[in-house]
Order: C-alpha cells, then structure tokens, then sequence
C-alpha cells in the first residue's frame, strides 16, 4: 500500500514540477471540507477548511476545481477523492482560473 502511495505523490510532484508560476495555496494542509461534480464537465470542486487564497478568479478564497483539459485530472481528482475519504490533510497548488474559482493544477496528500 505505502509503494503505491509514494508512487501516486512523485506522479503528482512530477506534475508540479513543470509548471513554474503554480502557487501553494495552504501550507498547513487542512481537511476537504466539500467536494463535488461541477455541472458541464469532468471537473471536481473542492472546499478546503481555512483555506484563504485570493487568486482573483472571482470565487470562494476556499474553494478551488480541477481542469477537465489538463492532462492529470483524473489522477488529481483520485488524489481528492482519496483524501476527502480519508480524512487526510491536503496542499493543493493553483494556477489560473477554470469555472470561476482558482484552477487546482497539482494535489498532495499528506501523511497522517
């Protein structure tokens, strides 16, 4: 189970790595508090608990979505899920905008 985890987070660091204006949205990794379908999409929302970023996208400073364009959405969307059913902290790092609230572009999930 751990190999699969530690491969599952380089995948998702590999990711952030190549692109260089993402921004860690909370360092101190808090808990999904909402997560959902976006109508229109193969997108996921996210709510985290205390999370106060302001990305100018017009939306919640808590609440983020994948992009159904970006070629790791699937993987971040089963990092979310994984982690919103196991109640595990979260970082998630954004950059830009998708359906009005900061655009979600790498997740990691943090150990218990």
């Amino acid at each position: 189970m751990k190999a699969k985890v530690v491969v599952v987070v380089m995948i998702a660091l590999t990711s952030m790595s190549t692109a260089s204006a993402d921004t860690l949205v909370n360092s101190q990794s808090p808990r999904i508090s909402d997560l959902w379908n976006l109508t229109g999409g193969d997108s996921v929302g996210v709510k985290l608990s205390g999370a106060t970023f302001d990305g100018g996208c017009g939306g919640g400073k808590d609440m983020f979505a994948t992009d159904p364009n970006d070629a790791s959405n699937k993987l971040m969307q089963s990092l979310l899920l994984s982690a919103y059913l196991a109640n595990r902290g979260v970082q998630v790092f954004v950059n830009g905008c998708v359906a009005g609230v900061s655009k979600i572009v790498a997740v990691h999930v943090m150990p218990n």
